[in-house]
């Protein structure tokens, strides 16, 4: 297996706040990509209005392959329940 580069890990991170409408970025709202060897590795933040941090994935910090896996996976989660919701929406009309 391939080592995971941060480029790989940054490029599906935007994916995945493009479909969540998210903005990747450090102000309110913005989610970001926090990157801390020393602490184990990634994590996802976003910014709160109070000025504080949240982590919407948990706290718990990923290594690079962890996250690379992670990411792909939450896309393709998002991915399936937005198809599905469609779906629905076309039978009851919607």
């Amino acid at each position: 297996m391939a080592r995971t580069t941060k480029k790989e890990i940054i490029g599906v991170f935007n994916i995945l706040c493009r479909i969540m409408n998210k903005t990747a970025g450090h102000q309110q709202g913005d989610w970001c990509l926090d990157y801390a060897p020393i602490y184990g590795g990634y994590v996802i933040e976003e910014i709160m209005e109070s000025g504080g941090i949240s982590h919407p994935f948990g706290s718990g910090r990923r290594s690079a392959r962890e996250m690379y896996l992670s990411l792909n996976m939450a896309i393709d989660a998002v991915t399936e329940i937005k198809h599905q919701q469609k779906t629905i929406n076309k039978y009851e009309g919607v």
